[in-house]
């Protein structure tokens, strides 16, 4: 990617073909999804066709966020059949880098593209990725032959029609190729995006069993051992550094693109000012069925009469009636100082949005629905009690990063608010997408919210917001272990001091500690780290399940080895080749997931088990006295479920589409 760009699309696709041999004749429902970027990534689109229709988008982000890397569970399953192809679309912007172009890599300064995806059926070993062909890029930028350096963790020219180049970093290369006109960059992303990509979805058991028994090979015979691969055309041989079958892929031929619904000209608001920026990218339907009912509601001194619109806000408003509490699909606790609380459902076919404040704030409550923490273009309201026992509600819109001014249209509506003891509690109900210019629409991008607590209640003109954090309004209601028997916690981690350099991938071996006398499901996950500090050094863990050929044990000799860089090292030692099942991810922002009800990662199913715990390090400083201690805690029960799930990787941190089962 050229330096100083600021919309650049890449793409990846899981072949058709691929899906064909790997995908069984009943198909299996995609049940979650998690999309993965670097520092550079904005917008991020997981797509589903079949044959040349595109069906409805699984995820579509549109304010990805690198802080913010969680598994999103589907409103609906989404039906997966052999020969569909799926493709995850990448919207970079890398003008934060001054000047520096964007490469493929490891780093977080360079990109990935991926989505990992849960499939409610156990593959075992999926692997599906593509790229856009790496000779077609050296001879583009001149370069004859590179190689990876692991200091830098980026690939290092060796030779290059300009003897120049040589010594010099691909990124360097790229930025300084010519001056980069707008023209040239959009001739470089449509090269990269549509032409032909190479495909690969090995079987990595089979794979990594012959990759392990050829390294063993290899130790004696001295050289570098070939093997036959499968390919669509003329059979060809590659070292066993990369025993893949490969395929084209690409956008299929004459595709028919899906279209989300659009706000009708009729119902968008046209607040076109100088200062108006148009947050709506969801594409939802803007109608909100109305009850036509009037319904009268106890606030906490008074009578509060509103028109409730929607079938949600009715029952929320039922239950409020009755005891005073109500139950929301979501809670998030954003400030426990003043335990300002948020709860919300979301009721899909009336696409309404039903949003709890609750706070101990003694003035008016201020939230900012924004895409990048500014409240500049945000959607603002302000709400609370007065002293008087009166609720109010304000529908705003920020005009600069500290002047909020009353929107032309209250969209928001208040269905009730009260004063409980200390406690402010308001409710108010809203379109999904109101069509508005002004308003956020509430979709399966993230929104960052900003808040600001007063200490009167005048409607402020000027706000200031310190506060921030990432909501992921549209995820479906959490699942819960309160009905799960017999639960048993472990955990795997280490204690590693982080070399110094400013990028490392470390791995180590792993036995479970955990006694199981017989096969047990993994029901719960939970990234570990031992201090909060430590999450800012790690940006990424996986653990890998490993596996060794009926009888032979390979990696007990390995538990007590300080382990190794995963893949930037002429000799690898660990027997990475044999352990490819990922059971755990987590990215910077992740949280601990539960498995829905009928789902299980298999745990125990032989007297030892074996594991690869990958971690991506990041150290800008090149401080050599970071120590940290982290891994993942697992709840695991001998109750088995009806799915017997598992995690799979879909290949190298480029352009690719992951795997999750």
């Amino acid at each position: 990617m050229p330096p100083n760009t600021s919309d650049f699309t890449v793409a990846g696709h899981c072949s058709d073909k691929c899906t064909t041999g790997m995908i069984p004749p009943t198909g299996v429902d995609i049940l979650s999804a998690k999309l993965h970027g670097h520092f550079s990534a904005r917008r991020m689109r997981l797509r589903h066709y079949r044959g040349n229709v595109e069906l409805p988008w699984i995820l579509n982000d549109q304010n990805y966020d690198f802080n913010y890397q969680q598994y999103r569970y589907l409103i609906n399953p989404v039906s997966f059949l052999p020969g569909d192809q799926l493709t995850v679309e990448c919207g970079l912007d890398n003008t934060w880098m001054n000047g520096s172009a964007t490469v493929s890599g490891f780093s977080t300064r360079d990109e990935m593209c991926m989505g990992f995806i849960v499939l409610k059926k156990r593959i075992p070993y999926l692997y599906c990725s593509s790229e856009y062909p790496t000779e077609r890029s050296l001879e583009r930028f001149g370069i004859r032959n590179m190689t990876w350096d692991v200091i830098p963790h980026e690939r290092v020219i060796l030779s290059a029609d300009d003897p120049r180049n040589v010594g010099r970093l691909f990124s360097e290369v790229v930025g300084n190729f010519s001056e980069w006109t707008p023209e040239q960059k959009l001739e470089l992303e449509r090269e990269q995006r549509y032409s032909e990509h190479v495909a690969s979805c090995p079987n990595l058991r089979i794979l990594g069993t012959i990759a392990y028994a050829a390294s063993l090979l290899q130790t004696f015979a001295g050289g570098q051992i070939e093997i036959p691969l499968i390919s669509e055309s003329t059979p060809s041989t590659r070292t066993i550094s990369s025993p893949f079958g490969f395929f084209k892929a690409e956008y299929p031929p004459g595709l028919s693109v899906y279209s989300p619904p659009q706000c009708p000209a009729s119902q968008a608001n046209s607040n076109t000012t100088p200062e108006s920026n148009s947050n709506n990218s969801s594409g939802n339907a803007p109608t909100l069925p109305s009850s036509g009912n009037n319904i009268q509601i106890p606030s906490g001194r008074g009578l509060v009469i509103i028109s409730v619109t929607g079938l949600l806000a009715q029952q929320v408003a039922q239950q409020s009636n009755s005891n005073g509490t109500s139950s929301f699909q979501r809670e998030l606790n954003l400030d426990s100082n003043v335990s300002l609380i948020l709860r919300w459902s979301i009721d899909r076919a009336a696409r309404q949005i039903v949003l709890r404040v609750e706070s101990e704030a003694n003035g008016y409550i201020a939230l900012g629905l924004t895409k990048r923490g500014y409240l500049e273009n945000a959607d603002v309201i302000i709400l609370g009690v007065d002293n008087n026992g009166i609720p109010y509600l304000h529908d705003m819109h920020g005009v600069d990063n500290s002047t909020i001014r009353e929107d032309e249209t209250q969209n928001w509506q208040l269905l009730n608010g009260e004063r409980s003891g200390e406690r402010t509690i308001v409710t108010i109900p809203r379109a999904l997408d109101t069509c508005d210019d002004r308003d956020v629409a509430f979709n399966q991008s993230l929104i960052m919210l900003v808040w600001d607590l007063g200490e009167n209640h005048s409607v402020p003109t000027q706000l200031t917001v310190e506060s921030k954090a990432p909501v992921y309004f549209w995820g479906t209601r959490e699942y819960s272990l309160s009905n799960v028997g017999d639960l048993q916690s472990w955990r795997i981690a280490r204690t590693f001091r982080i070399p110094p350099r400013h990028t490392s991938y470390w791995c180590t071996i792993h036995k479970r500690n955990a006694s199981m006398s017989s096969k047990q499901h993994i029901v719960s996950m939970t990234p570990y780290f031992r201090e909060d500090e430590s999450k800012k050094y790690i940006h990424h863990q996986l653990l890998y399940r490993c596996s060794a050929p009926p009888g032979v044990e390979v990696h007990v000799r390995f538990l007590n080895h300080p382990g190794e860089e995963c893949y930037l090292k002429d000799e690898i030692q660990l027997p990475s080749t044999l352990c490819r099942e990922i059971v755990h991810t987590y990215g910077v922002g992740g949280e601990g997931a539960i498995l829905p009800d009928q789902m299980g990662i298999p745990v125990g199913e032989t007297q030892n088990e074996y594991y690869m715990f990958e971690s991506h390090y990041d150290n800008p400083e090149m401080r050599s006295d970071i120590e940290v201690e982290h891994g993942v805690e697992f709840q695991s029960t001998p109750y088995l479920r009806s799915a017997n799930a598992s995690t799979t990787f879909s290949g190298q941190p480029r352009i690719t589409l992951d795997i999750k089962q």
